[in-house]
């Protein structure tokens, strides 16, 4: 596990070496800076050093200062149930400069962990007031005592979670109605064919072939033209597979339901 502190954290709860020397960085500071617990220091952590290394050269093509610090310095975390995390392995210092945008985009609308603001005696209102003269109203999604975090967590969780449940189930419907209409269609311009080819022995794919062929067509262009024109990543890909499956077993369904109900009309004389 990483830990990630800045140095208004360090501010309010400073960390010593160990020589018991105040952990000071500055703002300026280019390079990552690295702290991990003297307990390690006597482990075998020549690969686990040179992997860290690697991995921040690779991300900031500078090499990470590696400072050892005392045993028993817990971090806090501003999480009520868990307030303190006393066993970690690292713990790495942000700064303007070493940090990338992405760390300090802290006002980019995530739930969670959330932006702690110490209001003092400033009023609800007055920061509210300086949001808006910051012009961050539009990121600011909900406003709660950080001893809620938790709690406004799993409200938000469950609300994006039934938001989901109503956008699959809106996808499956609007899916399921398209096949539906597009095979009546097919239908109602192939009745003849299909009757004749049904009538004289063919088999289902026989009769059906250009309708299945018109699918295959339709989802390889929309594979192709996502893959190569949209979105290259092939998790993407696997969707549009997945979605082409789920269609054509839809075709069978719809196309085995519709010739029944035709073989009853024709029974009852419609």
């Amino acid at each position: 596990m990483r830990i990630k502190i800045n140095l208004n954290y360090l501010k309010k709860f400073p960390l010593v070496d160990v020589s018991g020397r105040l952990i000071q960085i500055t703002e300026e500071e280019t390079h990552p800076v690295i702290l991990i617990p003297e307990r390690y220091r006597y482990t075998d952590l020549k690969n686990d050093l040179a992997q860290i290394t690697e991995y921040y050269q690779e991300i900031s093509e500078k090499e990470p200062k590696i400072l050892f610090i005392k045993n028993s310095q817990p971090i806090y975390t501003f999480i009520p149930s868990i307030p303190w995390i006393e066993h970690y392995p690292v713990v790495e210092i942000l700064t303007l400069k070493n940090s990338t945008y992405w760390e300090r985009n802290i006002l980019s609308g995530e739930i969670y962990p959330p932006l702690k603001i110490k209001i003092g005696s400033l009023s609800k209102e007055r920061l509210f007031e300086l949001i808006e003269e910051s012009q961050l109203r539009d990121n600011l999604q909900l406003s709660f005592p950080y001893t809620q975090t938790e709690e406004i967590a799993v409200k938000v969780l469950s609300r994006s979670f039934h938001y989901l449940i109503q956008i699959f189930l809106r996808t499956f419907f609007s899916f399921f109605l398209l096949s539906y209409v597009m095979l009546c269609i097919y239908f109602v311009y192939n009745c003849r064919k299909i009757a004749i080819f049904r009538s004289s022995g063919y088999s289902l794919f026989e009769t059906y072939k250009d309708f299945f062929m018109m699918n295959l067509i339709k989802w390889g262009t929309t594979s192709v033209i996502f893959l190569f024109l949209i979105e290259r990543e092939p998790k993407y890909l696997f969707n549009i597979f997945f979605f082409s499956f789920i269609g054509s077993i839809l075709s069978v369904v719809f196309i085995l339901s519709t010739e029944k109900k035709s073989q009853l009309l024709l029974m009852n004389g419609g």
